[in-house]
Parts: structure tokens; sequence; C-alpha cells
């Protein structure tokens, strides 16, 4: 009674969604894309999601290559690999709508790889960009991560509106008769 969507056809990613007991599950699904387990979760968007389950033995064992269960504990976002940003640029994005909603510190090293990718999110479509947005514009203190991503001038990438206000300086108002 589970809903299977296809999210990658090319890729072999899919994603199934079931519900019970009135709460939804999603897994997600892909073919691998290393040449082994370790090669494919290393091309994972970060750490925390590199965490593997092996079900080859009686007792599930959990696989931890990149260190996830440290970083999960110490609320650490952090890339295995500055290649995963030009795969998919939405990454650079989804890196401060998980560290809004999920209270995690961008480790320093991860700042610079995504202002150093930032001019790619113009290749991500509007629909993936406004949906990691809102997830960024949800906690009551977004205003922390919009800052940073100002700072970061990755806020000019997704509103370009902004680069063109930043030397703009409020003046003082002056009263015109009409």
């Amino acid at each position: 009674k589970a809903k299977c969507i296809v999210l990658d056809q090319e890729q072999g990613s899919f994603r199934v969604i079931l519900k019970k007991d009135c709460c939804l599950y999603t897994y997600d699904f892909s073919r691998l894309r290393g040449k082994d387990l370790k090669e494919d979760i290393s091309l994972r968007d970060f750490s925390i999601n590199t965490l593997a389950l092996s079900l080859n033995e009686k007792k599930p064992r959990i696989i931890d290559y990149y260190r996830a269960r440290t970083d999960l504990k110490d609320r650490r976002l952090r890339i295995i690999k500055e290649r995963v940003l030009a795969d998919d640029p939405l990454r650079i994005v989804r890196a401060f709508s998980l560290s809004a909603n999920y209270f995690l510190k961008i480790l320093p090293e991860t700042l610079l790889s995504l202002a150093a990718h930032k001019q790619l999110i113009r290749k991500v479509c509007g629909e993936r960009l406004s949906e990691e947005l809102f997830k960024i514009f949800l906690p009551v203190d977004s205003f922390r991560t919009i800052k940073l991503m100002d700072k970061l001038k990755i806020i000019d990438e997704l509103l370009p509106v902004i680069s063109k206000t930043r030397s703009v300086h409020q003046g003082r108002f002056h009263h015109l008769d009409v």
C-alpha cells in the first residue's frame, strides 16, 4: 500500500512513500554510482547522509565510513567531496535549509566550498530552489541563516535583485508637495 515515485529514471532513483498510522514514511532508493559502497556513499551530499545499514548479517550493522554519527552528535554539517556541489548545485542551498531546520553548524571548510560554487545555483530549476528556500524560511530564527547566506553572497544567486541594492543606502526622506 505504498506509492513509488520515480525521482530520476536515468540515475535509477526512486522514492517509496508509505502512510501508516497517520504518519508518512519516505524511503529513497538509488542505483550504486561508485565502484563499491564506500565510493557510492562518498557521493552523497553531506556526511550526515552517509550512514548505511548492512543487512547481510543476522544482526544488522551500521556502516559509517565518513563519521556521520559523530557529525550528527556534534550537530555539524560537512561535505565529503567538493565534487558533489557541481553534481547537484541545489546542495548549496540545501546546506542552509538543513542547518536552519536541524540546528546544524556548517563547518568553515564547507562554507568556503559553498561560497566558491555559488554561481552554479543558476543552473538549478526554480521549483527546486523555491522548495529549499521555503524550508529556510520555516524556523522562527531563519534570519540567522539568511544573514549567513548574505555574508557569503549566496543570497545574490537566489535573488539577483539583492546584489543591485548592496550599494544603495537609505537616505533622508524628502517630502514633495504635489
